[in-house]
Order: structure tokens, then sequence, then C-alpha cells
């Protein structure tokens, strides 16, 4: 029967030392380098919601603003229409383009066109 022989590499203490602080030290900086990876995308992702919405609540306050100058136009419409009269109108009445109104007998007194001249 044959015997076998095992060898074992030795290596000297303070080369041993040596390489296993590059490792550690090449472990720390990836590991580092993934963590400020994740933070910087994390970032972007989140400026980017934030800028979407900004946008949004722009466009909110742009409609709400339109929305409300439509209704002043409309009252502004109505009160200079109601101006000249002696007695101003008990009921008013719409349609798209034009507002009536009528007194106590149920008579028009007045039609005002909000868009389109007064139709007589």
């Amino acid at each position: 029967m044959k015997k076998h022989t095992t060898f074992t590499l030795r290596s000297s203490p303070i080369s041993h030392r040596a390489f296993s602080k590059h490792g550690i030290a090449l472990v720390l900086t990836l590991a580092i380098l993934a963590i400020v990876t994740l933070m910087v995308v994390a970032f972007a992702v989140s400026m980017r919601v934030e800028n979407m919405a900004s946008r949004n609540f722009n466009g909110l306050i742009a409609a709400r603003e339109l929305a409300n100058a439509a209704v002043d136009n409309a009252v502004a419409t109505i009160r200079e229409s109601n101006t000249g009269a002696n007695s101003p109108p008990l009921t008013w009445v719409t349609f798209p383009g034009h507002v009536w109104g009528f007194d106590r007998q149920r008579r028009a007194s007045e039609q005002t066109a909000l868009f389109f001249p007064t139709v007589k």
C-alpha cells in the first residue's frame, strides 16, 4: 500500500494579516459604494415624484382661479345689465350665452347676451 502524503502551505503570519486587511478594505469600500448608490437613486426618485406633485398642484391652482374668474365674469355681467333699471328684476333665467330678467308680472324686462350681441 502506498501512503498518501499531505502537503500544507504555510504562509508567514505577516503576509496573511496584510492580505486579510486588503480584503476587508475592499469589502468595506464596495459596501459604502453600494450604500451611496442606493441613496443617490432614492434621491433621484424622490425629486421626480416631488416635481410631478408640484406640477399637479400648480395645475390645480390654475384651474381653480380660471373657474373663479368665470364666476366673477358672470356676476359682473349680471350686475352691469341691472344698473340702468329702476327696479331690478326679481327672477333671473339663464341659458347658454344669455341671461333673462323677469319682473313681478312675469314679463321679460331685459336680456343680456354673455358672448353674443343682444338679440331683440
